[in-house]
């Protein structure tokens, strides 16, 4: 009997011991998948927060307008620049916001000096931006037709021909750009290149700086784009005297001086004799002569690159300029004549 209770007390510890083992085995179970549990969960939040940056990372920029595009390429002011002298890498080359200007609401950039980056097709035309409008919208001057954005013979427009002037015309009241043979040219220009286009809808009929500056107050002139005495309203122009000078032009300077944009042939690399004589006429009026003797002149660019004055009797080669609607979105390109800017609205 006594055998038989040593037997039995044996076998219960044994499965008390089995049952102690169990339930240790259990609870070691229950934490490691506890523990499991807890680093999936952290795992997974882990992986939520990755996504999440991730998904902001590759958030697309919000969309911008040209006008903003040019804005981020503002090197200052141009407090900086002397406008006596010509552009240059120390005088003023790039983009800049007239001083002035700086706090409205719509500051006025332009580009000046050898710049290869203010490209745009518009209009199933090339052109290069001048200058931005107190509206936020942008003002254009002709480079060629269609989108390969290429200086040649074509980049003028009636080169000595149909905008001559006569004597007995500008005697009426003295020359000014609304009653010139020019104005009719590039009216014509425009309906018959432009306004048949799509993206025509898209162009200001805008005001335009039609005053006379002479010869005098050229020397000493200081660029105004916001005051102006006499005006024109109309889809297209030409560019204004004080527009060549913030690009880089300066009035009747001796030596040669062709590294700006306005200037085309050397600074396009584009043969004289492909372009048959690129000097470009602005609507700027030099002397409003009122005599049937004394021809009223005009300034352009020389083929020096100089401003300067001549008379209206002559042929000049022209380049048409339009403004842009505000509100243009910047669509694509950098600027460059291989890619130059695309807008959408």
């Amino acid at each position: 009997m006594r055998k038989l209770n040593n037997k039995g007390f044996a076998i219960s510890a044994i499965l008390y011991t089995l049952l102690i083992l169990t339930v240790l085995l259990m609870f070691l179970v229950v934490s490691v998948m506890s523990n499991r549990r807890a680093t999936l969960n952290r795992l997974s939040d882990k992986a939520k927060e990755d996504v999440g940056k991730q998904e902001e990372v590759i958030e697309p920029p919000a969309p911008l307008t040209l006008f903003e595009v040019i804005a981020g390429k503002s090197k200052g002011n141009d407090s900086t620049i002397n406008y006596k002298q010509y552009s240059s890498a120390t005088n003023g080359e790039g983009v800049y916001v007239i001083t002035k200007t700086a706090g409205n609401s719509y500051p006025i950039y332009f580009y000046r000096g050898n710049v290869k980056d203010n490209y745009i097709v518009f209009a199933e035309h090339c052109w290069q931006i001048v200058r931005t409008l107190n509206n936020g919208g942008i003002k254009l001057i002709y480079v060629n037709s269609g989108t390969t954005c290429k200086y040649d013979k074509n980049s003028v427009i009636n080169p000595g021909t149909t905008n001559k002037e006569n004597y007995s015309t500008t005697a009426v009241n003295g020359h000014t750009y609304s009653s010139s043979n020019v104005k009719k040219v590039v009216d014509n220009w425009y309906t018959n290149n432009i306004a048949n286009k799509a993206d025509a809808v898209h162009v200001n009929n805008t005001i335009w700086c039609n005053e006379t500056v002479t010869t005098t107050q050229a020397a000493t002139r200081t660029p105004e784009v916001n005051t102006c005495s006499r005006t024109v309203t109309a889809k297209a122009a030409l560019p204004t005297y004080d527009e060549v000078v913030l690009a880089g032009g300066v009035y009747n300077t001796s030596g040669v001086h062709r590294n700006y944009y306005l200037y085309i042939e050397q600074n396009h690399d584009v043969p004289s004799s492909q372009l048959d004589n690129i000097t470009a006429v602005t609507m700027t009026v030099a002397k409003a002569s009122s005599s049937t003797s004394t021809a009223s002149q005009v300034y352009y660019i020389g083929s020096n690159g100089q401003l300067d004055a001549y008379n209206v009797k002559y042929g000049y080669n022209i380049r048409p300029m339009i403004a842009i609607a505000p509100g243009a979105m910047y669509a694509s390109g950098d600027g460059t004549q291989a890619n130059p800017y695309r807008v959408s609205w």
